[in-house]
């Protein structure tokens, strides 16, 4: 696969911030923030955000 612009890898540490609103609170936990800009291989897609300042990223 080319990649489609000359944006180098990530190879070290970075810092990532969003701002998410959660309308629902009580709708239980691994409550999801959709990315519905960046629909693509190249965006993450579906951020689960946990109850500490853990972060997992599903693709």
């Amino acid at each position: 696969m080319t990649p489609r612009n000359t944006i180098p890898e990530i190879d070290g540490a970075f810092k990532a911030f969003a701002e998410v609103r959660f309308d629902d609170l009580a709708g239980g936990t691994y409550t999801r923030e959709h990315d519905l800009i960046g629909q693509s291989n190249w965006s993450w897609d579906t951020p689960l955000i946990g109850k500490v300042s853990d972060l997992f990223f599903v693709g």
